[in-house]
């Protein structure tokens, strides 16, 4: 659009966008974050078992879904392109030279579930020019998000990235970003990430190993103490010490009776030093980190009460209540950037293939029976399957309903019954 009418339309609104509502110190200027991702990393997602066990079932099962590209027909109806016709599925598939689509969408999904933003750089021929048919992306590119900054205006909303790491600092276009994150209340800008809501339980959860490791190497905790009533030089202490030690500790004297002469005596100790209900409150930080990922307790291996049934059902939960949602998100992203690159606005669409996962083609069993009901009561077989979302292409003849021979209404069957019945007559022969 030209830049003159574009400023002469945002003077002439009387509602205003978010950008436009940008305080006037703010124009311009990076916005500062508040949450270090690199620290994240450290002492979340590599210091907990459970951040690192749900951020990796979640990143694989996204990384293994692929991508392809459809465009619109004359009818309406869309339709697969093949994968050598379709740049835009090549470049998915292939996003640089040095890394594949299964490795770029798992360091998304993981910048996303660590810091709450997983961008990609576009890379094209002409990196001056917009994207477009005339310019299309050429490779993708995942970047680190902590060096990352987004500058808003109040024109474009964020104008640019600076991306500043060391000596490096360079401004980012916003129009060759791809911006994936998970949505801020307080910020429109900037996403956070569900480690950031759970950061307590999860800070707690890896001080409560590391206390219960120190507990256990350094616990001064004897089961017995040895006294007697004559004084003991240095010497005569450790020579009674290494006594002790060769006759009753380790394994192979473990709980054997001991037996003391004149003036020594030996008490058993009961120390109770401050303890924690460690495997109680363990399992709480548990629940509630795997909870604000979404990962079900059966995917992290947590089989306590698990049995086939709830285990194929709590697959089947994840994928449609975590899974797809996330995959819907990056969709929405290369529908809205990608897809208008290679064609005309509205005539290509990106779609993720869930045919591969096994508990989904479960489903579509179950969708195979509610499909043969709704064709046995009449519904066209075409618009069966388009209620169902089957994705199956349509059948000739499907568009017309079907009901058995043997159906009547219920008020016609009293007279159907006292209908004359016809006896076939035999034929004579010629």
């Amino acid at each position: 659009m030209n830049p003159f009418r574009q400023m002469l339309r945002w003077f002439q609104r009387k509602n205003a966008t978010a950008a436009e509502l940008l305080p006037s110190y703010r124009i311009g200027r990076p916005i500062d974050k508040d949450w270090d991702s690199d620290r994240a990393i450290k002492e979340g997602y590599r210091a907990s078992e459970w951040v690192y066990a749900c951020i990796s079932r979640r990143a694989a099962a996204v990384a293994s879904i692929p991508w392809y590209a459809e465009r619109i027909q004359s009818d309406g109806e869309w339709a697969r392109i093949p994968y050598a016709q379709s740049p835009l599925e090549q470049l998915l598939e292939h996003p640089n030279a040095y890394m594949s689509r299964q490795s770029v969408m798992e360091r998304l999904t993981q910048h996303q579930d660590t810091d709450g933003n997983g961008l990609l750089t576009i890379i094209a021929p002409n990196r001056d020019a917009p994207l477009s048919p005339a310019n299309p992306p050429l490779e993708l590119w995942p970047i680190q998000t902590r060096p990352l900054r987004p500058i808003p205006t109040r024109m474009e909303f964020i104008r640019a990235y600076e991306y500043q790491d060391g000596d490096v600092l360079r401004e980012l276009d916003a129009t060759k970003v791809l911006h994936f994150m998970y949505g801020d209340p307080l910020n429109p800008y900037w996403g956070m990430p569900p480690l950031r809501a759970i950061s307590r339980a999860v800070n707690t959860q890896v001080e409560a190993i590391r206390w219960n490791a120190s507990s256990l190497s350094n616990r001064a905790m004897p089961e017995l103490a040895f006294h007697t009533d004559q004084p003991l030089n240095q010497q005569e202490w450790e020579d009674a010490r290494n006594e002790v030690a060769l006759n009753y500790a380790g394994p192979d004297n473990a709980r054997l009776p001991i037996v003391t002469g004149g003036g020594m005596q030996a008490t058993v100790v009961n120390w109770k030093p401050i303890e924690m209900d460690f495997i109680a409150s363990l399992a709480y930080y548990r629940e509630a980190i795997c909870a604000a990922y979404g990962v079900p307790l059966p995917m992290v291996q947590v089989m306590a009460d698990a049995t086939l049934a709830n285990l194929d059902t709590s697959r089947q939960q994840f994928w449609e209540d975590t899974v797809i949602p996330l995959l819907d998100n990056f969709a929405a992203g290369f529908n809205r950037v990608l897809a208008p690159a290679f064609g005309k606005p509205g005539e290509l669409r990106v779609c993720y293939d869930l045919s591969g996962v096994r508990v989904l083609r479960e489903d579509f069993g179950a969708k195979v029976t509610q499909l043969k009901d709704m064709v046995m009561s009449g519904v066209p077989l075409n618009a069966a399957l388009k209620r169902l979302e089957m994705d199956i292409e349509d059948v000739e003849g499907g568009d017309d309903g079907f009901i058995p021979a043997t159906m009547v209404p219920l008020k016609d069957a009293a007279s159907i019954a006292n209908e004359p019945k016809v006896t076939a007559q035999p034929r004579l022969a010629a």
